[in-house]
């Protein structure tokens, strides 16, 4: 698996077996009954409550981690032969209904997909903190999710455990 770290600042904790991915303990993921014919991505975000959820919602805090599992791959196969040698797609006449090979989806492979980190932190400066909002839509027209992260500053008298 690609690991990319986004932002600075401590990292949420993760591990791999096989096809799956757990964060935290409290999140698992089989990415292999994920993968489609198209790409997929999957964001991890952590709640008001600090729980982690799956998708951007109304109650969505932060960003925590995005997984990106590519799309499918497919490989022609060629047909097997009956024990007459003559190909399982042929017609009786001598002509072919087609060119009689077949696709097969590759296996699944966690190599190929790429895990983003983002830092869940506060970056503590003084009296002020920064910290990362995440706005997200999707776009009916060009089907595709629209993300946009702004950084946010404010001002505070004292920010305990920020370090």
């Amino acid at each position: 698996m690609n690991v990319i770290e986004k932002t600075a600042g401590r990292k949420i904790d993760y591990s791999v077996r096989g096809s799956e991915i757990t964060f935290a303990d409290e999140l698992m993921l089989n990415l292999e009954n994920r993968e489609r014919d198209t790409e997929m991505q999957i964001d991890i975000c952590e709640d008001v409550y600090g729980c982690l959820c799956v998708g951007v919602s109304a109650g969505t805090r932060r960003y925590v981690a995005q997984i990106v599992i590519p799309a499918r791959k497919y490989v022609e196969v060629e047909p097997p032969e009956t024990e007459t040698g003559i190909m399982a797609a042929e017609s009786g006449d001598g002509g072919t209904m087609g060119s009689g090979r077949t696709q097969e989806a590759v296996p699944f492979s966690m190599n190929n997909c790429t895990l983003i980190l983002w830092g869940m932190s506060f970056v503590s400066s003084g009296k002020y903190f920064f910290s990362f909002i995440m706005f997200s839509a999707f776009d009916f027209q060009q089907y595709r999710a629209i993300t946009v992260v702004v950084g946010v500053a404010m001002y505070v008298a004292r920010i305990p455990n920020c370090e």
